[in-house]
């Protein structure tokens, strides 16, 4: 319920272009074997692989988290750097993972304590491998295609602009780069509402059917669990932004209203109904 709030009384219009773009889990190559994803870190130390071909979705992401995630990563030695002009790229698989290489040199970390993103990291290079949340109802994995190797890479555009709100207000206007609600890509169309139900309803249709390798909270738990950072929240840890709190303060007019209440109520109605019908498959 706290994250259904968040999202949608947030300003800001986070967006949606869903198409049906991708191939499905489960293709095949032409030696009969199943297609998958690898995900290595920097360094070719370790290795995951999902057991689906490509993407059930990608996004980028201006949340404080993930930006701060990545900017912990290049402190502890990630070659990858975080950009001040494009967002974080996010690429989301079935829950469908197994270990190739590196088993030891993987460990899980959440930013601070009561932080709801898990983060599986390679101790090698620092590379983030995979990242866990309550929100992908155990369904799908986010990865990061620009601080890791994944291959095949994704193949499309990103399908969304998420948490635009959390933008810093001293990084490269977004308006300026193309993701305004009104020029260039068709970003920040959609109202949060809309985006956030069509994340939802695009997360619980990916259910993880007859899987091969384990779960991501299995991958966690047999790592001996997770290590908090204790990382204070929304602060630069690089660069000129060392020490400042970046995310801006909440717009005016950003609490919840009628019509957002309204949002909140139909959405979990969705929300609801949709998981009632995959019950029912």
């Amino acid at each position: 319920v706290r994250l259904l709030v968040r999202h949608i009384a947030a300003a800001g219009a986070p967006t949606c272009r869903y198409r049906h773009r991708y191939r499905p889990a489960g293709l095949t190559r032409a030696d009969g074997n199943r297609m998958a994803t690898s995900v290595s870190c920097a360094c070719g130390n370790a290795r995951l692989r999902f057991h689906s071909p490509a993407p059930a979705f990608t996004g980028e992401c201006c949340c404080e988290d993930c930006r701060q995630a990545c900017e912990w990563a290049e402190t502890m030695g990630c070659k990858a750097k975080v950009s001040h002009l494009d967002p974080t790229l996010l690429a989301y698989y079935q829950n469908d993972v197994c270990v190739e290489a590196g088993r030891e040199r993987l460990r899980a970390f959440r930013l601070r304590e009561g932080g709801e993103s898990v983060r599986i990291v390679a101790t090698c290079c620092y590379s983030p491998m995979c990242t866990d949340h309550p929100a992908y109802l155990k369904r799908v994995v986010l990865t990061f295609p620009q601080l890791s190797v994944v291959g095949p890479p994704p193949a499309t555009p990103p399908d969304m602009l998420m948490v635009k709100q959390e933008w810093p207000t001293s990084f490269t206007p977004l308006a300026s780069t193309g993701r305004d609600p009104f020029k260039g890509r068709a970003f920040n169309t959609h109202s949060d509402a809309l985006f956030l139900a069509t994340f939802v309803f695009r997360v619980l249709s990916r259910g993880r059917t007859g899987g091969v390798g384990s779960t991501v909270q299995g991958l966690v738990e047999s790592l001996g669990g997770v290590h908090t950072l204790g990382l204070p929240k929304g602060q630069g840890l690089v660069g000129p932004t060392k020490g400042q709190t970046l995310t801006p303060p909440p717009p005016a007019g950003a609490g919840l209203t009628p019509i957002r209440v309204a949002g909140v109520a139909v959405l979990a109605l969705g929300v609801i109904l949709r998981a009632r019908a995959l019950k029912t498959r």
